[in-house]
């Protein structure tokens, strides 16, 4: 049996430069359209219950206009969230926030993709059936003609230490909103 040449380290490289190329045009391509189209923000958030919805693999991805409203919504997303594409397009990103993330760390998060910078960190979200799942989250400026026109986020699962030393810190933010 000959081996076959499937191409260069280099050849990989663009070819995944491309796929992303294209990933952000059609990212962006959806956010135009979706802003265009003007599409509705409601939905009802679930109560949430204290059991945990662990995901082992895949990339989370979904994009934003600028005011939070899903454009994007990959399956794996679906899936993790427990919504239909179609319910949560349209909607603010907030529907899958959990009420124990502090509003502080939210703020935060949006300054610095307000200001055009990347953001990352741990983020402790809602399920549609009012279970938590926890991500290491990547969110990005969505950049067209040198104009942010919305945010682009990949999410994978957080690891044990990941949300072992979050956990103390928004709760130590929490308990300063409260007061």
């Amino acid at each position: 049996m000959g081996t076959e040449n499937r191409g260069s380290h280099a050849d990989c490289q663009v070819a995944n430069s491309s796929k992303l190329i294209s990933f952000s045009l059609l990212s962006t391509a959806l956010l135009l359209d979706t802003i265009k189209k003007g599409v509705t923000n409601t939905m009802n958030r679930p109560s949430p219950i204290d059991e945990e919805y662990v995901f082992d693999n895949g990339l989370i991805i979904s994009s934003t206009d600028l005011k939070g409203i899903i454009t994007y919504a990959n399956r794996k997303f679906c899936e993790i969230s427990g919504y239909a594409k179609d319910e949560l397009q349209g909607k603010n990103h907030n529907i899958v926030r959990h009420p124990d993330m502090p509003k502080a760390a939210f703020q935060e998060v949006w300054d610095t993709i307000q200001s055009g910078k990347e953001w990352t960190g741990v983020v402790k979200n809602l399920r549609k059936d009012g279970k938590y799942y926890w991500v290491y989250s990547h969110i990005a400026p969505v950049i067209n003609e040198d104009e942010t026109v919305g945010y682009t986020a990949a999410r994978r699962p957080a690891s044990a230490t990941e949300i072992e030393e979050s956990i103390p810190i928004y709760e130590d933010m929490l308990s300063k909103e409260s007061n």
